[in-house]
């Protein structure tokens, strides 16, 4: 068996199931702490689950939880915040703590020092909040710095020790647990997640600029895209920046935030972008991409039900639905890569496109449109299927893409399309031999404006009754000479009139030429006899 070397990151795509964990309330939401261990919280309890087997530790939360909850490995606790409460629970000490909180908690990020760092607002000001979990579990207030300006939210950056404060004018860097000492960055409306490389930070604001800075708040590079940036990573290497944005276009830069490449995708809401030495994955609400490193499109899948509460580790898609939390891998996928989601289609035959891929040495791809039966396209990593689309009403077309070894389409890919009734019609094209003669017979070929054979068309001779013709040749036979009009139409295709001239002696004439003869015959004939 021969691995095709592509996304050793997800292992390419066939689903498959592995694990599934039934918790005890409805989930409103699940994240990851790293690849082994991922965090579901519901309305009262939290869950700790293992990423590898889907075994779960409950932590008993008591009261509501309005806030997706965070770990924090050097103290070994969960923290989560209800309305009026923040709530800990330290996971060695199964001791849990609530500590009532005036102001209205709207973020809240480790601090490796302090704890957390607990956002809170109270009419129009803002608090950084540095808290320190104490020997007996209780949560004090190190340090309070008060803001006047707009607070949206804090970040814990991956690989950076302090959180970065996010408000509508700048980036604030923290440089120390207590907030005392802070580098603000005049980056306005951070459009999406910051990333850190190569002891450099990497931002996108709305309206396409992307700027990387030190922690110490000098700008090195900047760059704009004519997008809304929504999700960045960085390369398995560090040497590349993948970027999405809201147009559904993909961005390679170079750490300098040299442009490289751009591809344009499907549009979609990112939940999270993943990378390994072999390319990307997009993670959106409804859909899940797979790129290679040239952001070429090599797995594209829908999913039939919205998936908001999904996140990716160990091979694997993780997601939440109702009270159950199901993991699935893959092993091979397709994408769908023209025509272009969301276009439309008319009269004449157009070609589906896309790539592909599998772990087997030989596979195929399988085409699904609306609830049709599959039908297998031409080629595998590169495929592509002709479609007539007279074959199906106007209005939606939904088409599908899975590889052969894929049990079922529940995650296969999936484009949508619009057939119209005002786009071009196809148009026919008559071959027919010239000249013709009367009392010959002829074969006409009757094809379209792409050379394929028509068949099933009506004909009318001159003013003749129509036919149909159910091959694509038919004959024609003359019976004088004289101009004749040959009218083609067909739904979906424009009227056509072939005008066939056909030589010959007229009828009459020959009628003459034949008593002529035949008096010339009996008067030699007769005189012959004298």
């Amino acid at each position: 068996m021969r691995i095709t070397p592509i996304f050793i990151l997800l292992l390419a795509f066939s689903i498959s199931f592995c694990w599934q964990a039934s918790l005890s309330e409805k989930i409103k939401g699940i994240s990851l702490i790293d690849d082994n261990r991922a965090l579901a919280y519901g309305s009262n309890s939290i869950y700790a689950i293992d990423t590898a087997s889907g075994t779960f530790s409950t932590y008993d939360m008591v009261s509501q939880i309005s806030f997706m909850p965070i770990f924090n490995a050097d103290i070994n606790t969960i923290v989560s915040a209800s309305n009026s409460s923040l709530i800990s629970y330290n996971t060695l000490k199964q001791a849990r703590t609530e500590t009532p909180i005036k102001e209205t908690v709207f973020g809240i990020c480790t601090e490796p020092q302090a704890g957390f760092l607990v956002l809170t607002q109270k009419g129009d000001e803002y608090n950084l909040n540095a808290m320190k979990l104490e020997m007996n579990n209780s949560v004090s207030l190190v340090n309070a710095v008060n803001y006047k300006i707009s607070i949206e939210r804090c970040m814990n950056v991956k690989g950076y020790a302090y959180p970065l404060v996010i408000t509508g004018n700048s980036i604030i860097i923290y440089k120390e647990a207590t907030g005392n000492d802070t580098v603000s960055i005049p980056i306005k409306a951070v459009s999406s997640n910051i990333i850190y490389l190569n002891s450099k930070f990497y931002a996108a604001s709305t309206g396409g600029l992307i700027a990387s800075f030190d922690q110490n708040g000098r700008v090195y590079n900047t760059n704009s895209v004519s997008d809304n940036i929504l999700a960045m990573a960085s390369d398995s290497l560090g040497n590349n920046i993948i970027a999405y944005g809201s147009s559904g276009k993909a961005y390679l830069f170079s750490r300098d935030l040299s442009l490289l490449n751009a591809s344009p995708m499907q549009k979609g809401v990112p939940l999270g972008i993943y990378s390994s030495s072999n390319g990307y994955a997009i993670l959106m609400s409804t859909r899940l991409v797979l790129l290679d490193n040239n952001l070429n499109s090599i797995g594209d899948f829908a999913f039939d039900k919205l998936q908001d509460n999904s996140v990716f580790a160990r091979n694997q898609m993780i997601t939440a639905s109702g009270n159950i939390v199901e993991s699935n891998s893959f092993s091979s996928g397709c994408s769908i890569i023209s025509p272009e989601d969301y276009s439309e289609v008319g009269y004449l035959p157009f070609h589906i496109k896309g790539n592909a891929f599998s772990y087997v040495t030989s596979f195929g791809v399988d085409v699904k449109i609306n609830d049709e039966a599959w039908t297998r396209a031409t080629g595998s990593n590169s495929w592509d299927l002709e479609v007539d689309p007279m074959l199906y009403p106007f209005g939606k077309m939904t088409i599908r893409c899975k590889t052969t070894e894929q049990p079922d389409a529940r995650l296969s890919s999936i484009a949508y399309l619009g057939r119209v009734s005002t786009l071009q019609k196809n148009s026919f094209a008559v071959k027919a031999p010239a000249p013709m003669d009367s009392g010959n017979t002829y074969t006409i070929s009757v094809l379209d404006s792409f050379n394929n054979s028509v068949s099933s068309y009506n004909i009318t001779i001159n003013d003749e009754k129509p036919k149909t013709i159910s091959a694509s040749k038919f004959s024609f036979s003359p019976s004088a000479p004289g101009q004749y009009s040959l009218k083609f139409s067909k739904d979906g295709f424009d009227d056509y009139t072939y005008t066939a001239n056909v030589g010959g002696i007229p009828m009459l004439l020959l009628i003459i030429i034949v008593i002529l003869v035949l008096l010339v015959a009996a008067y030699l004939y007769f005189s012959y006899k004298k």
